[in-house]
């Protein structure tokens, strides 16, 4: 079985954001990534799980992507680790292409 596109951009993001809450730092910053962690696990997961896949329409897809993204975008800041944040904003940005429909399946 392929990995699908969603999954691996999701992977790309969260696996840098659990560092980062090992790693440290202060509590908004840990907050941060916590919720990054959740909406990439979810979208790197829904189709693999029956109750996100029904729950994950393709609008609150495309919404939670570019949520990702954001939150990605402000970890990625906050990070002392430059190589962390770029592969978080590269990952929800490739997570949010998809889901608007730039890449393909």
């Amino acid at each position: 079985m392929a990995l699908r596109i969603d999954t691996v951009c999701a992977a790309i993001q969260a696996v840098p954001a659990v560092i980062a809450i090992v790693q440290g730092g202060d509590g908004t910053t840990k907050a941060l990534a916590g919720s990054l962690i959740v909406i990439a696990s979810w979208l790197g997961l829904r189709h693999e799980i029956g109750f996100l896949r029904d729950a994950t329409n393709g609008t609150l897809y495309q919404i939670l992507a570019v949520a990702g993204v954001a939150l990605g975008i402000v970890l990625a800041v906050r990070l002392k680790e430059r190589i962390a944040g770029t592969l978080i904003v590269t990952g929800g940005a490739l997570l949010a292409a998809h889901a608007l429909g730039l890449l393909g399946e």
